[in-house]
């Protein structure tokens, strides 16, 4: 009875290493970001203030390869919880 349940747990545990295999994409963390994203809302803890964007008001462009950071700001809400637009590394 023993010999019959090894042999089961030893089965089944080569059919749970068996069929874990590394199937992900190649692609890294950092070429997840890469590309254009929109800010849609801030929220502050401390002062407990909430801004909400629309969509393309204010757009983060990533770019790993060169290693820089596009931002286009078209708020024109030029406060301290937003970079302004321009090209940063």
């Amino acid at each position: 009875m023993k010999l019959k349940y090894f042999i089961f747990i030893l089965i089944i545990g080569i059919g749970f290493l068996n069929s874990c295999n590394k199937d992900d994409d190649n692609s890294s963390e950092q070429d997840r970001i890469n590309g254009k994203w929109n800010l849609s809302n801030i929220n502050g803890v401390i002062d407990g203030r909430s801004i909400a964007f629309d969509t393309g008001e204010i757009q983060w462009t990533f770019n790993n390869k060169q290693n820089t950071l596009k931002i286009e700001n078209n708020s024109g809400n030029n406060n301290s919880y937003i970079l302004n637009s321009g090209l940063y590394n």
